[in-house]
């Protein structure tokens, strides 16, 4: 192994140390931008993937994106159409943006992303694609302008980059936890379990003995806690929380 491989690896190995030791998402925010700056990464984010109709905001564990990129983003619904996204769904291992198929960077919405991030100063990047401990699709994904990645240190960064989600997650449900006021009810989990289990409304009344229009008023009152848009986004939700099982 070559002294700059060898060094590469202990850095990741420091990083995944203070990954699990941890206990804010600032502090994971800023071990990582010390970490990939190393290899010319300015930005990341450490989120979840939702179906792509559902907004991406409620599954953003870290956010280290420039201000104005997040905002550009978020705004313009470019999830739906980041030729990154679709390739993590296709995918388990870390691809480059460069690397990314012709056919996914040519249609006009899919170029616009791109060429817009650059201006942000995300001209390349790196993606880790994984799963949460549910199976539902997440991603590491970092940017910079300049980027220096040797194949030795492609793979520490993609090692790293677990530990790093891993730590995101943990704190996360643990801040979740302790918010009790944002916790679901005993019947709200309930009444969110069997609908996961693709209950209608009337079918989870007749199962629990309560009205239709009281299961619908759970689903109402679940929404709000979880800060989500529908049923599906609900479950999603509760499950990474750890608030209901299936």
């Amino acid at each position: 192994m070559s002294e700059s491989a060898k060094h590469d690896v202990d850095e990741a190995f420091r990083a995944i140390a203070d990954f699990e030791r941890l206990s804010t998402p600032e502090a994971v925010i800023g071990r990582l931008s010390e970490y990939l700056g190393r290899y010319g990464f300015t930005s990341f984010l450490v989120t979840g993937l939702p179906v792509q109709r559902e907004r991406l905001e409620p599954y953003i564990l870290l956010n280290n994106w420039p201000d104005g990129w997040y905002e550009r983003y978020t705004e313009a619904g470019h999830y739906r159409h980041d030729p990154c996204v679709r390739q993590c769904f296709g995918t388990i291992e870390p691809f480059v943006w460069s690397d990314l198929p012709p056919e996914m960077t040519q249609g006009r919405e899919a170029s616009r992303v791109m060429e817009e991030a650059k201006r942000f100063g995300l001209v390349d990047g790196l993606c880790v694609p994984l799963h949460d401990v549910y199976g539902f699709q997440a991603v590491v994904t970092m940017a910079g302008q300049h980027i220096e990645l040797p194949p030795s240190a492609r793979r520490m960064v993609h090692l790293s980059s677990l530990y790093a989600y891993g730590a995101a997650d943990r704190i996360g449900r643990s801040q979740s936890y302790h918010k009790g006021q944002n916790r679901l009810t005993e019947r709200e989990a309930e009444v969110l379990t069997w609908t996961a289990i693709g209950k209608t409304a009337w079918a989870v009344g007749e199962i629990l003995g309560i009205a239709e229009f009281t299961v619908k008023d759970h689903l109402k009152s679940v929404k709000l806690k979880l800060g989500t848009s529908n049923n599906v986004h609900s479950v999603a939700e509760a499950l990474r929380r750890h608030e209901i099982r299936l």
